[in-house]
């Protein structure tokens, strides 16, 4: 990384109440940086007015209180705001009970710490514009964190756009340490909600973090604006925060507590996230506190003319005071954004459907089978050998697949037409696509350029660990919470990968009009089975391994539907939709082409539909999830093909 680039800033602001600290700190960087210009504002009005008008570049040391108020909202807002702006806060008030821990702003405590004020200024007048950092070109500058800069750049071997934190050339050991532990820690941390981490890396020994990037405002921005939000935005914001609470609580995973900085929400109505994880040794914050934090959160966008959905009005009530949970927060929500979708629902009858038993009636038959062939050898021989031919199968070559007739496909209360298509019965297993990785196929082949030039191969992330498991031995690896076979559905792949895969099987990915179809049928069942909501029909996140209270408090693992991680695609026939079409509602979630019927979209974000393994509820055929980018993936996210016509 080169820093010929490394100039030290000429503008500085000084913003503080109280004027003979503010003289004391204009004087000290005017005698540390010679050529400073600093402007010393009185009030916060005052910054506010003058940073509209800085150029490109400066550095604002402020008060932390003013008038007995935190202002670290403010001043955290005014840094999302102001990219180029750093922010460092020096107070002679304890900040303890103040600030949380890694605040994005740095802070030191004491201004008489002229050591520590000028040490942190000098990290944030690094500039690395125009530089390169590994792989990285680094453009501009994208705001800070408690450590430095972070900076919009650009990936041009995959013609990527990231945010890169780059730790500043002063970092310590130990800091360089801590900020390796919390890269790694955020890079595990994967929810179709929680902004990425591509990468954590070094180049030229100064550690790196790339992520997605972040463009949408967060909603502390936007209740600076005084912004306000109608119910069913009130309700998504609800289900995506409690989503992710539950994710990383039901994963032990140590995080930042909440605040309203970390909820973004961008104009086509997409919310996700900061990946705020911490190291495994960082404390889980409380549970009811974070709930509590959230009702105050969403309560200053409640509407101020028009009334809140009562539902909500009460369960907001109910968070404030400790007396729900975040199962029931999603629950509720997620049923409100649904009532005021509007979906028409259509009453039918449940259907009859064989339950899982045959299936493992069949396994057993074979497994005693295969103890009488082995019965002339020693047991643990025989054992060992059936164990290892077992290991060595290459998987099941699901090839049927479902006719779906034209018909009509429900979209809120409108009938779409949809035409005749056929849709694979089962989604692609590991195995399938082992097949494809050793065709050697190439991204400039199967994919439209626009794909194309940020694919070099279509390896699923974590895939050399993944094969790792499928190998053969006495004790099987346990991957996701459970064994894994090739019959297995294939995971861990982005839009671009399950789209190049139906291409070379000469298909092509469903609409979610088609995906509609299918599922719901002519009478737009609300899961493939039926109207009923049923856990045992499907695998879902009910009963995955838990740690911690939830591993006490929750069913034991695959006691619901049988599996404690991923399913064989044929392991659970009862999730199966009006056309024969199996493991809609569970397994895994569905790449799908996104129809403008559903809603504008924009066009490097791709849809997702269906349940899957690792969450603890059951999605309605006609839940409409939410878009993310296309390089998105996931443990819970694979595919499956479908075509106009026949595909032997």
């Amino acid at each position: 990384m080169s820093t010929d680039s490394l100039m030290v800033s000429n503008v500085y602001f000084v913003a503080y109440p109280d004027a003979e600290t503010a003289a004391y700190l204009q004087a000290l960087i005017q005698s540390w940086d010679t050529n400073a210009h600093v402007t010393v504002t009185p009030t916060l009005t005052d910054l506010y007015n003058q940073l509209g008008a800085v150029s490109d570049k400066a550095i604002v040391i402020s008060e932390l209180l003013w008038d007995g108020q935190d202002a670290s909202d403010v001043l955290l807002s005014l840094a999302l705001n102001y990219p180029r702006i750093a922010f460092l806060v020096a107070t002679n008030f304890d900040t303890s009970q103040i600030l949380p821990q890694y605040f994005p702003i740095p802070y030191v405590q004491g201004v008489d710490r002229t050591d520590l004020i000028l040490n942190f200024a000098s990290s944030l007048t690094e500039d690395l514009r125009g530089t390169q950092a590994g792989p990285y070109h680094l453009i501009d500058f994208a705001g800070q964190n408690y450590l430095g800069r972070n900076y919009f750049a650009h990936q041009p071997l995959i013609k990527r756009d990231v945010h890169l934190t780059v730790l500043p050339l002063l970092a310590s050991e130990e800091e360089r340490q801590e900020f390796r532990a919390i890269a790694a820690a955020r890079a595990r941390n994967i929810h179709a909600q929680i902004y990425v981490i591509y990468e954590e890396g070094e180049a030229d020994g100064r550690p790196f973090a790339a992520q997605e990037p972040v463009t949408a405002p967060s909603l502390l921005q936007l209740s600076l604006q005084d912004a306000t939000f109608d119910s069913r935005l009130i309700a998504k914001l609800l289900t995506v925060t409690s989503s992710v609470l539950s994710h990383l609580h039901s994963n032990r995973i140590p995080y930042q507590p909440l605040r309203s900085s970390h909820i973004t929400l961008a104009g086509d109505g997409v919310i996700k996230m900061h990946n705020t994880a911490l190291p495994s040794t960082s404390p889980i914050p409380d549970i009811p506190t974070e709930i509590a934090e959230l009702a105050d959160i969403i309560r200053e966008f409640c509407p101020k003319t028009d009334p809140l959905d009562p539902r909500l009005d009460a369960l907001l009530n109910m968070m404030s005071a400790g007396l729900t949970n975040l199962q029931a927060i999603y629950n509720t929500a997620n049923a409100v954004d649904l009532d005021l979708a509007p979906v028409k629902f259509v009453p039918q009858r449940e259907q009859a459907i064989k339950a899982a038993a045959e299936i493992k009636k069949a396994r057993k038959n074979y497994l005693l089978y295969t103890a009488i062939i082995a019965g002339s050898m020693a047991s643990l021989i025989g054992f060992i050998v059936v164990k290892l031919i077992l290991d060595f199968a290459p998987g099941t070559d699901f090839r049927k697949q479902c006719r779906i007739p034209a018909g009509k496909a429900f979209v809120g209360e409108q009938l779409v037409d949809v035409g005749e298509f056929y849709m694979d019965e089962h989604e692609v297993t590991i195995g399938q696509y082992e097949k494809f990785l050793k065709d050697k196929p190439t991204p400039a082949k199967l994919l439209p350029p626009d794909l194309a030039r940020y694919k070099t191969d279509f390896e699923p992330y974590d895939w050399n660990n993944i094969q790792k498991a499928l190998k053969p031995g006495i004790l099987k690896r346990i991957y996701l919470g459970g064994v894994l076979t090739r019959d297995i559905p294939i995971f861990n792949v982005d839009y671009a990968d399950a789209y190049a895969y139906a291409k070379w099987k000469h298909k092509r990915l469903p609409t979610e009009l088609e995906w509609q179809r299918a599922a719901a049928g002519d009478q737009n069942l609300k899961y493939p089975w039926g109207n009923t909501a049923d856990f045992n029909k499907t695998n879902t996140g009910k009963d995955i391994p838990r740690t911690g209270k939830s591993a006490k408090t929750g069913p034991p693992p695959g006691s619901v539907d049988g599996f404690p991680g991923l399913a064989p695609v044929n392991g659970t026939p009862a999730d199966r939709s009006p056309y024969g079409v199996i493991g809609m509602a569970g397994n895994v979630s569905e790449w799908v082409e996104p129809s403008l019927e559903f809603g504008p979209f924009k066009s490097s974000y791709k849809n997702i539909r269906g349940g899957n393994f690792a969450y603890p509820w059951l999605f309605p055929n006609q839940y409409h999830r939410a878009q993310v980018q296309s390089d998105f993936f996931d443990p819970s996210v694979g595919f499956r093909c479908v075509s106009d016509k026949p595909v032997e």
